[in-house]
């Protein structure tokens, strides 16, 4: 891939669609003004709810794990009502996790007990089943109203002041767990791209390049399907997913990247980086100043005819050098003597 051919960047496409995607999708689920509300309500139904349900005179003390109130035992904490009926946590010396499982058992006078309290241990549901929780010998607290206020003071700001900040940073937080998902799940779509790429003829396709190829066509496709799905919320105000099942994104994605590998808008063989254009110029060289010299030389020597050769095997006899000036004196002593 070169340079030139950002489109061909699926992680980056990747990363940058579930960043946006998931928190519009937390935040339109969620819209900022329910949180507002429920901070604003929060305080109130906490102290209704539950410390409104909590006698004024109810004091639980635990030491050294060994539980004790000032109630006759046994004795129902209520917490709510449900069809008419009272439930709460039934505190008594030695109660019998058996009487849970009945439907009419001994509290059944007090309330319906969800869960029971002993000298030393609690008795809790778990799915179908009852737990027991011996209590450790190290734990010492009393609880009453004024204390369990007192906790709701000073932890509930901070409380929903990260609720504040989660619904901010939150759905940032699942940017990595979603963008894994999204890359263990095109394993599948690029193992398949392969096999049929081979089976079909069309290229032999490493790993890598195959999951390449196939995780570009399935982020552009998810992108797709998130953007319709979008529309089609905000326009008629229903919930709809344009992101099928499985197997039809296998044969979409697969024929998708198939064609789009076949045609060349997709490479990710790693020659592309290296292609060069069919005639490529070559660049120009520094001249050798020898050749310069040299290249006239052997040119003139082509073109002037070899004049200073023999002829047959006749001796060629140097011609006698007159000294300098004497043409000029034997002209003068011929126009003298003409004179005479």
């Amino acid at each position: 891939m070169s340079g030139g051919e950002w489109y061909q960047r699926p992680f980056l496409f990747l990363f940058l669609f579930v960043l946006i995607s998931i928190p519009v999708d937390l935040w339109m689920a969620l819209p900022k003004k329910e949180v507002d509300e429920f901070s604003r309500n929060a305080p109130v139904l906490i102290k209704d709810d539950f410390l409104g349900k909590y006698p004024e005179d109810l004091k639980i003390e635990v030491k050294e794990g060994v539980v004790e109130i000032n109630k006759e035992l046994p004795y129902c904490l209520v917490l709510g009502e449900e069809k008419g009926e009272k439930i709460g946590i039934v505190f008594d010396k030695s109660p019998e996790v058996t009487e849970l499982m009945q439907e009419e058992n001994v509290y059944s006078h007090l309330c319906k007990a969800m869960g029971l309290v002993g000298e030393d241990y609690i008795v809790y549901p778990d799915e179908e089943v009852f737990k027991v929780q011996k209590l450790a010998k190290e734990v010492n607290l009393k609880i009453d109203k004024v204390m369990l206020d007192g906790l709701v003071d000073k932890y509930l700001p901070i409380f929903l002041t990260w609720i504040e900040r989660l619904y901010i940073i939150g759905p940032f937080l699942l940017v990595p767990l979603v963008f894994i998902g999204f890359l263990m799940k095109n394993l599948w779509y690029g193992w398949v791209l392969r096999i049929i790429a081979k089976l079909l003829k069309v290229k032999e396709m490493s790993r890598g390049e195959a999951y390449k190829s196939s995780l570009l066509v399935y982020v552009g496709w998810s992108a797709f399907a998130w953007l319709a799905s979008l529309i089609l919320e905000q326009a008629t105000g229903n919930t709809t997913s344009w992101v099928p099942f499985t197997f039809f994104n296998t044969i979409l994605i697969t024929l998708i990247s198939l064609f789009s590998v076949k045609s060349g808008i997709i490479d990710f063989s790693g020659n592309s980086s290296s292609r060069q254009p069919t005639n490529p110029t070559k660049p120009s060289q520094p001249m050798n100043p020898a050749k310069l010299t040299e290249e006239p030389v052997k040119s003139a020597r082509m073109m002037v005819p070899d004049l200073i050769k023999p002829l047959g095997n006749k001796p060629v006899e140097p011609e006698e050098t007159k000294p300098e000036g004497s043409e000029e004196k034997a002209s003068g002593d011929a126009l003298e003597a003409r004179i005479k």
